[in-house]
């Protein structure tokens, strides 16, 4: 009689778009009950490099469980030099990491056996993960928020109500019946509110979106409307706008791959998410007079019976809109601190720190005794400059105490992760670069205006390098 070989089989996966920073569980069960041991391969999404191999026999009920969790976040690491250069658009291929993987068990020789690829080689998906959290009794995340549905009305893809949000853990907004000064007309026609920031003009900033829509089954829009295809940005003097730009996700921005927007759009953009660099590098000219400004993602505008076909994009935002208002600093505030920090999605956040600033310079000396006199001479002396102790070497720390203006509720609970983040850069006013800390703030205690009124909040850090000093 022949021996039963193992027929494995997935009876659950994770979310083909997941958060690596929590458990990534893909559970097997044996059919045949062999009892053998199993074996699974982590490979990129390409399939042409094997990242890791884990083998595993089953439990007692016969099933295997495997979390890739420890493998994935090797591969999920902040971008360091986001915030460098002068580029629109930045691809996430640091935050963001697609694979598969292989599955089957290990022969009586030793070999593997394959019995499956998941997603299967046919798939056009992959699993993703992104550098973010999840609770640890979390096995999906929702991702939901981050994007949004797009059905075909005419060959024009348009998006649902509920629009993708950014990458960030920032969710103030305002209904645009409270809002002053100039406002897009394709914001006041497609949308009831905006999320609202402040930045100084001078501040670097950047908004991150899943770079991936929902596609309605039922009433499909055209083909290659699975991405974003441009980010629009519109800047207003109070009442009067100053420029209306769309930036394209090409090569040449600083996305891709493709060199140019075809009318229909001619490719699938391949990145998982997308980076738009919205600050002062990149838009300087722009800014100067602009009290705020808007900024949101956009769809290309289809094909066939489109009623828009003289336009490249599409009349209808397909992400959030966010709107930053531009403010300037007080005469009695000091020279603020821009704060950026890994979020709990895995992308940059960001907060100015305008008021109290204290730094401190701690030195540590390492010293030694020198032989006092002029031994080596004809004659002997002790000139008095002369050391005896002197110092061999010095470690030069910077540190320092920021603080904020007063904060709303929302507010606070929006700095809560900063106090949290394992990567934190600060931008002292006047710097084009950042400069990387590590915070010495090891506390972060809820505060309400119900609890404490005004209230602020402190932060403290060294910087990540010491300061070159000579010898003595």
């Amino acid at each position: 009689m022949a021996i039963p070989q193992p027929d494995i089989n997935i009876t659950n996966t994770p979310t083909l778009l997941n958060l690596s920073f929590g458990k990534n569980v893909f559970s097997f069960y044996d059919s045949n009950t062999t009892g053998r041991l199993m074996r699974l391969e982590v490979w990129d999404n390409t399939l042409t490099t094997q990242i890791a191999t884990l083998e595993q026999y089953p439990n007692q009920t016969g099933n295997y469980h495997i979390d890739l969790q420890n493998i994935l976040q090797n591969y999920t690491t902040p971008n360091y030099d986001i915030e460098e250069g002068v580029t629109y658009l930045d691809v996430a291929t640091d935050e963001s990491y697609g694979f598969r993987v292989k599955y089957g068990y290990i022969g009586t020789t030793g070999n593997f056996i394959e019995q499956g690829i998941y997603p299967n080689t046919g798939s056009t998906d992959n699993c993703v993960v992104l550098g973010g959290v999840k609770p640890y009794y979390e096995l999906e995340w929702d991702s939901s928020d981050y994007t949004t549905l797009v059905s075909g009305i005419l060959g024009c893809p348009l998006p649902g109500t509920d629009k993708a949000s950014a990458l960030t853990d920032w969710t103030i907004t305002k209904p645009l019946s409270q809002l002053t000064g100039g406002i897009p007309s394709y914001v006041t026609t497609y949308n009831d509110e905006v999320t609202l920031m402040e930045k100084r003009m001078e501040d670097s900033f950047n908004l991150s979106f899943l770079n991936k829509f929902e596609l309605n089954s039922v009433n499909p829009p055209p083909s290659l409307c699975e991405n974003i295809k441009a980010f629009r940005i519109t800047f207003y003097n109070n009442d009067t706008e100053i420029s209306d730009l769309f930036i394209d996700n090409i090569v040449s921005q600083g996305g891709g791959p493709s060199i140019g927007v075809a009318l229909p759009a001619d490719v699938v953009y391949p990145y998982d998410a997308i980076t738009f660099k919205c600050g002062y590098t990149q838009f300087e000219s722009n800014m100067s007079g602009a009290t705020h400004f808007y900024v949101s993602g956009f769809n290309y505008y289809g094909g066939g019976s489109c009623s828009n076909i003289d336009l490249k994009y599409s009349i209808r935002n397909h992400t959030k809109v966010y709107r930053v208002n531009i403010v300037d600093d007080k005469c009695n505030d000091f020279a603020p601190v821009q704060v950026s920090w890994l979020n709990s999605l895995g992308f940059r956040d960001y907060f100015y720190f305008s008021k109290r600033t204290n730094e401190d310079i701690n030195i540590r000396r390492n010293t030694y005794e020198r032989v006092e006199g002029s031994w080596n001479s004809t004659n002997f002396e002790v000139p008095q400059y002369s050391r005896g102790e002197q110092v061999f070497s010095q470690d030069i720390t910077n540190t320092r105490t920021i603080n904020t203006r007063f904060l709303s509720d929302a507010e606070a609970q929006y700095l809560k992760y900063l106090y949290m983040s394992p990567d934190v850069r600060v931008r002292y006013d006047g710097d084009t670069s950042w400069t990387p800390v590590i915070l010495t703030s090891n506390r972060w205690t809820e505060k309400t205006f119900r609890k404490d009124k005004l209230f602020q909040y402190t932060l403290n850090y060294r910087e990540a390098h010491k300061r070159n000093s000579q010898r003595g």
